[in-house]
């Protein structure tokens, strides 16, 4: 289980913070919709989940620290301690 999460939450060997926090985003979520239609039980209502553009922002805080990392990630190019690619040969 602990090699399972090591490599969950790291790339290529080394702690991804996007990846940790976007796990605790979704946790966060989660717990707040869980406790959303619980409110709406307990104060007898129809249990229905957040309109869809609430969702959709939660969506989007989900992942918009991977996708910032990721963009990062690619406009900064190859890590200069990456060998170059091997030239082809005819």
């Amino acid at each position: 289980m602990k090699n399972f999460l090591l490599q969950m939450f790291s790339e290529s060997g080394t702690v991804s913070f996007a990846r940790v926090i976007s796990a605790l985003i979704v946790s966060f979520v989660l717990g707040w919709d869980t406790s959303y239609v619980h409110h709406q039980i307990a104060w007898k209502l129809t249990p229905v989940l957040p309109e869809a553009s609430v969702l959709l922002g939660q969506v989007t805080f989900m992942t918009v620290f991977y996708g910032v990392n990721k963009a990062a990630g690619a406009y900064a190019g190859p890590a200069k301690s990456d060998p170059a690619p091997p030239t082809p040969t005819a």
